[in-house]
């Protein structure tokens, strides 16, 4: 990696993180950090409940996760996305059910390079029948998970 490396909290963060969204109800498809070539590193997480319930519902859920965790992974650095993303799809998958990332280097469809740390990578993710939300219950979950 170069001069945008990861740092050791990062990738700590992006675990608990994931650990806790799982946790307090969120399916989670997907979980790492991308980074195309020359660009910043972005935590995206895929789920299923982007299509049913919306991006703007379950980003509202993963902030507040986050912050009542206080899992700090930077400003306008996580990103949701659908199970169909392009870019979020375009690293081959390195990680299975667990959530001990694999660093993964590929070139990307625009002939850049492509770095990822991937957390979790599964086609068992389904969406929830209601929308996830960061009650009291859930908290308390997402707290023990992380």
């Amino acid at each position: 990696m170069d001069r945008t490396a990861l740092v050791e909290v990062d990738v700590e963060g992006g675990r608990r993180l994931v650990a806790a969204l799982e946790a307090g109800g969120l399916p989670v498809a997907s979980a790492k950090w991308l980074r195309k070539q020359g660009l910043a590193w972005q935590f995206y997480i895929a789920s299923p409940d982007v299509e049913k319930h919306g991006p703007r519902v379950v980003y509202e859920f993963v902030r507040q996760i986050a912050d009542r965790l206080d899992i700090n992974l930077g400003g306008g650095r996580i990103v949701v996305v659908d199970t169909k993303n392009h870019f979020s799809n375009s690293i081959s998958p390195a990680a299975g059910e667990t959530l001990d990332p694999s660093y993964v280097q590929d070139i990307g469809p625009d002939d850049r390079e492509i770095e990822a740390l991937v957390y979790r990578t599964t086609g068992r993710a389904k969406a929830s029948r209601k929308p996830p939300k960061a009650d009291e219950p859930a908290i308390r979950k997402a707290r023990q998970a992380a």
